[in-house]
């Protein structure tokens, strides 16, 4: 009689037994890469919502504003409590926001840019460059010449932009005072009347020729016509319209005339003529030196002529 022998499983063989432990370390190792994902992704988020935020801020380029003001325009982007501090986050701060609000603050300010520190992950500083306006010219109406509201002058700055008013006995020697009937606070210059820049250009070209005389004021007589005042009183009167290069040899070849440099004005807004107004003295002088030594000829404004010690010299 054969004995009995139990046939084993081969569900149960040692391979499959190894087989089912490999399996199930596998599934636990598995598991716990996903609960260490999950606990790193969390952790991540919670960091970057959370912790990784700005908690200060650096402002430069300030000049007559002061700091705790655009502080306090910032810090409105940037909450620090609450849910809503996730836009405190460098990824989530809105740069362009931050720069309108700062430009719309005040029209001292000229220019605004905001610095990210993406890379200060223990404490992140929100950088804010701000380029504040400087003092070019004053503006001045009508009303502030003739003293009746002498506290209506706009300073301008190199842009034309007016973006503070200040009486204009405050202002520096070496400004130049535009005058007017046009109020400018928060636009630039004239709008789009005027060419400040052609202004400027001519007023330049005028101070290289009437050296050591420079131009101290710049007054509106019409559009696109200005008179340059220099600091001993001459109105020398352009149409900026007119060719730039044509106008300045024209008053480079008058200048050099020495009635012209007595004279209390020079109007060349009128064709190719030069109109001038010699002094009281050395009016029948001048008019004599200059019929005798030029070969062009001088004729009397209609519009100015009335005695000989007033009349208006004009050359051809």
């Amino acid at each position: 009689m054969k004995p009995l022998v139990r046939k084993q499983n081969p569900a149960f063989s040692t391979s499959n037994l190894k087989a089912i432990k490999r399996r199930r370390k596998q599934k636990i190792l598995v598991i716990l890469f996903q609960l260490l994902f999950l606990l790193i992704i969390f952790t991540l988020v919670y960091f970057l919502l959370f912790v990784y935020r700005y908690k200060s801020i650096s402002i430069e380029g300030l000049n007559s504003l002061q700091k705790s003001e655009i502080e306090n325009i910032v810090e409105e982007y940037i909450p620090s409590v609450g849910f809503s501090s996730i836009l405190s986050n460098p990824l989530f701060v809105r740069s362009g926001a931050i720069s309108k609000a700062i430009l719309d603050y005040s029209y001292l300010i000229k220019d605004v840019k905001v610095n990210h520190d993406y890379f200060g992950f223990s404490a992140p500083v929100l950088g804010i460059q701000v380029t504040e306006r400087m003092p070019f010219a004053s503006w001045c109406t009508f009303d502030s010449i003739n003293q009746v509201n002498p506290n209506i002058c706009s300073v301008i700055d190199s842009d034309g932009f007016a973006y503070k008013q200040e009486a204009s006995s405050s202002f520096e020697e070496k400004t130049i005072e535009y005058r007017s009937n046009q109020a400018l606070l928060g636009d630039f210059f004239g709008g789009s009347t005027i060419n400040f820049k052609k202004i400027e250009e001519v007023k330049d070209q005028i101070n290289a020729i009437i050296i050591p005389s420079i131009i101290g004021t710049i007054s509106e007589l019409a559009p696109n016509q200005y008179s340059f005042v220099t600091n001993k009183g001459i109105s020398i009167n352009v149409d900026i319209q007119n060719s730039l290069q044509t106008e300045i040899e024209r008053l480079r070849e008058v200048w050099a005339r020495d009635d012209v440099k007595r004279s209390s004005y020079i109007d060349m807004r009128f064709g190719n003529k030069v109109f001038y107004k010699p002094d009281t003295i050395g009016a029948s002088a001048s008019s004599s030196k200059i019929n005798s030594t030029s070969s062009k000829s001088s004729t009397s404004s209609p519009a100015k002529s009335s005695t000989s010690s007033t009349s208006s010299k004009s050359i051809n």
